[in-house]
């Protein structure tokens, strides 16, 4: 779990002022909720925990993956990726139950825990 969340903060460490995190929380072991400094609210997620219901849709091809993201073992769920946007964890926390699945028997948490 806390492995989780520091590869996400050092993941937002190098991107700079522009996405830095306003608040952080953990929608399920292994699934974070980040909204940053430039009004985005993206999920980051265990690669190995979590997978996407649909793959088509979200999943990066190798080569435009992020290598930051790829190093640290995750993969991303863009809050612009929907219409209306995710621009709040609460919005986060539904979008997120509809498109993402534990791959073993992890459960999303009854309310975000945030931390720092």
């Amino acid at each position: 779990m806390q492995n989780t969340r520091r590869s996400v903060a050092n993941h937002y460490a190098m991107l700079g002022d522009q996405f830095a995190p306003k608040r952080m929380a953990e929608l399920a072991p292994g699934v974070i909720a980040v909204e940053d400094a430039s009004g985005e609210c993206d999920a980051l997620f265990d690669s190995d925990r979590w997978t996407f219901n649909a793959p088509e849709i979200w999943e990066y091809p190798v080569a435009e993956e992020s290598p930051l993201l790829r190093a640290a073992g995750l993969k991303i769920l863009p809050g612009l990726g929907r219409f209306p946007e995710v621009n709040t964890i609460d919005e986060m926390v539904l979008f997120a139950k509809e498109q993402l699945s534990p791959k073993s028997g992890e459960l999303w948490r009854e309310v975000p825990e945030f931390f720092s």
